[in-house]
């Protein structure tokens, strides 16, 4: 029988009220045991097409290195120079 887990988005508001700061803080805390059975320890595999990173999971709208977007170098000069 395949796990029964929360809708994403009062899965994610439970993440957040944990006040976690990031994946480290989430994985200890799946770790401890007082996590619920219905919130998973892989949100992103259970919730993959609504999933945008630990940042919006946990509500600290981190983004990881890899997925930060940077101007081109005239649009940063540009606003430099303004």
């Amino acid at each position: 029988m395949k796990k029964q887990f929360r809708n994403f988005e009062d899965a994610k508001n439970f993440a957040q009220q944990l006040g976690l700061k990031s994946v480290n803080d989430w994985t200890e805390y799946c770790k401890s045991g007082k996590k619920p059975e219905d919130i998973p320890s892989t949100p992103r595999k259970v919730y993959k097409n609504m999933w945008k990173g630990y940042g919006d999971w946990l509500g600290t709208f981190k983004v990881a290195n890899q997925n930060k977007e940077f101007r081109s170098f005239e649009e940063a000069r540009k606003f430099v120079h303004s």
